[in-house]
């Protein structure tokens, strides 16, 4: 690709962000919630990388600023994520991890249930 070709992608691209409109939390709260369901979608499929792939872009948005009922999504998200890394991919790192981070955000959120799921989760790290 010639240098000019470069520079055409990052000007149309400047432009593209330029106008962009940032979604409402609303909007956003509803797309992160579609991807947790087509991530569980994935799973059911036996598509993990995918399934993997949704978890991860909900869990990117997290930060500490943003509505609880956000939090729990993500929550959900790390939580799957953790599962995943548990028993389809066996590696016990990366699900300690991921559980790790759910629990940190249940227990911020005072949510005994997400909790639960997180602590039943991290005991089969440990079982196996």
């Amino acid at each position: 690709m010639a240098n000019w070709d470069w520079l055409i992608i990052a000007s149309v691209c400047f432009c593209t962000c330029e106008n962009f409109v940032y979604p409402s939390a609303e909007q956003e709260f509803k797309d992160m919630k579609k991807l947790v369901d087509r991530g569980n979608t994935f799973v059911y499929s036996s598509q993990t990388d995918s399934a993997l792939a949704c978890y991860s872009l909900v869990l990117s948005k997290f930060n500490n600023e943003m509505p609880d009922s956000m939090k729990r999504v993500c929550v959900k998200a790390a939580n799957n994520m953790g599962y995943l890394y548990l028993f389809r991919r066996h590696n016990y790192m990366m699900a300690y991890n991921y559980l790790l981070r759910a629990l940190d955000i249940a227990k911020d959120l005072d949510d005994s249930l997400t909790t639960v799921y997180a602590n039943l989760n991290m005991g089969n790290v440990f079982v196996n």
